[in-house]
């Protein structure tokens, strides 16, 4: 078995409740800002809605839209 079957194998066995427990902030605002742009792009909010995530993912996380 290669080496990077191996890696792909052992990836696929850690639980995702076991990967969010090293979360951070920063990966917990990162994986925040995702989901606000998928819905955005979706078209699943208002404009309001927009303003007001655009806005407090500005100030979480000033530059990363």
């Amino acid at each position: 078995m290669s080496e990077q079957t191996e890696t792909q194998e052992q990836q696929e066995i850690t639980s995702i409740f076991e990967e969010v427990e090293t979360m951070t902030d920063g990966h917990a605002i990162n994986v925040l800002v995702q989901v606000a742009g998928l819905a955005q792009e979706s078209g699943k909010l208002n404009i309001r809605d927009s303003v007001l995530l655009a806005k407090a993912i500005s100030i979480v996380s000033p530059g990363t839209i």
